[in-house]
């Protein structure tokens, strides 16, 4: 778990991790520049935010256990940085797919720039402010506005190259995020970030070493991956099976920029009830671990409204337990142990329709 010294560096963070990475013998100068740009950007973003305008004040996060009022105080402090933070992309999209080039900079018109002020103005120049400390340099004239960049010269043309490949997306966060991280991939229009490229970012050399198995044997299991994407601070990598197991994804990684653990891992389980039977079959580790994590039944009664589901009697080791329907198995670490177990969950799921 990151340990963040204040509410801003935990927004920022992500963007950091995701900037793609810079491969220097096939990027040109505007792309190299805007590279330096934007990793400069971040670098002080997460290291004086108030220099933008960004609170340094306490982290805050999501924890287990955390009820409502608590969950939506800690999402309305992140979405107020969010918002901050965003001017900044913001304004870098708008000169990136509006702006006129004039030298080694760009016009951006006056309309165009009075829109971007609108709601706010004092908030954005401070946001912009602080991007003069990155190099950044803005001349209003007549209303208009050119800006350019002593430090990083070329990263207009950059700028400009990668907006406009961006703003032929159909998926606009998609677009975003792509022209956030620097992804001049982005160039080809069949192109979209990669599962594991999303994981390498988020995870310590050695958990990643432990998701890259995964993923394999998950799909040697024909479990298919697939990217939900918000932001760079929300996204989700999940892996559907055959739909005759289960017509939702199995497992995921959840990347949530707003909890103390900020990517975790789940498997969504078939309804126990249907997976119970089975468990006499299954190896010890897995039995237990049901046993451990499966949800007490409340006598809600919800489940009496859906054909199918129901609480079911779950026994081991000489002990029982009324269990719900629903279960989720989280993961906060990513080890072999946790592989092991997800895959013995894999196997569980797919002896519901044997072949």
């Amino acid at each position: 778990m990151t340990v963040f010294q204040n509410i801003s560096q935990r927004v920022v963070s992500p963007y950091q991790r995701q900037l793609a990475a810079l491969v220097p013998d096939t990027a040109d100068a505007g792309h190299r520049d805007l590279h330096g740009f934007l990793e400069a950007l971040y670098a002080n973003l997460y290291g004086d935010p108030a220099a933008f305008g960004l609170p340094a004040t306490e982290d805050v996060y999501v924890d287990k256990g955390d009820d409502k009022a608590r969950k939506a105080k800690v999402a309305a402090q992140v979405k107020k940085v969010r918002v901050k933070l965003a001017y900044a992309i913001d304004f870098l999209w708008l000169l990136a797919v509006k702006a006129t080039p004039v030298d080694e900079g760009l016009q951006l018109s006056a309309e165009d720039y009075a829109a971007f002020l609108g709601k706010g103005p004092r908030v954005k120049r401070k946001v912009l402010k602080g991007m003069e400390d990155v190099g950044l340099s803005l001349a209003e004239a007549g209303g208009c506005v050119v800006a350019a960049n002593g430090a990083y010269p070329a990263m207009m043309s950059g700028l400009q190259a990668l907006g406009e490949a961006c703003a032929q997306r159909e998926d606009e966060r998609l677009a975003k995020f792509l022209f956030a991280r620097c992804d001049f991939r982005a160039l080809d229009p069949g192109y979209g970030p990669e599962p594991l490229d999303m994981l390498r970012a988020s995870l310590s050399p050695s958990e990643y070493e432990h998701a890259v198995a995964l993923h394999h044997r998950l799909g040697e299991m024909v479990y298919v991956p697939s990217l939900r994407l918000s932001d760079a601070g929300e996204w989700q990598v999940q892996y559907q099976g055959r739909r005759a197991v289960k017509s939702t994804p199995f497992f995921e990684f959840d990347y949530d920029g707003r909890k103390k653990h900020q990517l975790e891992m789940q498997v969504k389980a078939a309804a126990a009830n249907r997976l119970v039977p089975l468990l006499p079959q299954q190896p010890a580790t897995l039995q237990a671990d049901f046993f451990l994590h499966a949800n007490t039944c409340g006598g809600c009664g919800w489940c009496k409204t859906r054909k199918a589901l129901g609480p079911a009697v779950l026994e081991y080791e000489g002990e029982k337990k009324t269990i719900c329907w629903y279960m989720r198995r989280r993961f906060v670490e990513l080890d072999s142990a946790a592989v092991d177990l997800v895959m013995q969950y894999a196997q569980l799921h797919e002896d519901l329709v044997p072949g």
